[in-house]
């Protein structure tokens, strides 16, 4: 083999074995990123439950049930997680699954490039639960989902399901806690300031 095709050969070795760890990183990062997020929204289930069994109150002048304060807070969570997921570390990823397949395209003669491809083909599912169907109608806004109308669920559509059910469910969560009273405005009693004034008012000395 000439030293320059060796060469050549080497070097697209290097480029395909980086390509194939960056993919692995970012993937990495990914699972993290969902990791941390269930383990969130466990906790924050877990107070929310904690929280309706005391029935602790914050008394700000008008009162406000604590369970209201953990739904916004694991709306806007949910958020954060689906920004940095999907927005950020995804495109990372699939710009290291673009190179990969750019690598297969330049070099169509070494099958063994082919993991970056495999991987995308494998990846497309197609769910047959009719639960995750009736998900995907409501909560993917994926246009290849819509647009094959094949129900195929590529991995921005995956994404969305694993986080905006979250969202529906915290959001409900706090519609309940507002129409259970979770908020009440109360106005003073006349008869009980005036209890109190009477009884803070100190007794003059003989």
């Amino acid at each position: 083999m000439p030293t320059e095709e060796r060469q050549e050969l080497e070097l697209l070795s290097e480029t395909w074995k980086t390509t194939i760890e960056v993919q692995q990183h970012f993937n990495d990062i990914a699972m993290k990123i969902r990791a941390m997020f269930v383990t969130v929204v466990l906790a924050l289930f877990a107070a929310e439950w904690f929280l309706l069994d005391k029935k602790s109150v914050l008394d700000v002048g008008v009162s406000i049930l604590l369970t209201m304060v953990v739904p916004p807070i694991g709306i806007v969570g949910t958020y954060l997680f689906y920004f940095a997921d999907r927005y950020w570390y995804h495109q990372l990823l699939l710009g290291a699954v673009r190179h990969g397949l750019r690598l297969e395209e330049l070099y169509p003669g070494f099958p063994a490039l082919g993991l970056t491809s495999a991987i995308g083909r494998a990846s497309r599912v197609q769910p047959e639960s009719d639960l995750i169907k009736v998900a995907a109608y409501f909560f993917v806004s994926d246009r290849r989902y819509w647009d094959k109308n094949d129900g195929t669920l590529h991995s921005d559509a995956r994404i969305e399901l694993f986080y905006k059910p979250v969202i529906a469910i915290f959001t409900m969560m706090f519609i309940v806690a507002i129409a259970a009273g979770g908020v009440s405005f109360r106005q003073p009693n006349c008869k009980t300031v005036q209890n109190q004034l009477t009884q803070t008012t100190p007794t003059p000395l003989a």
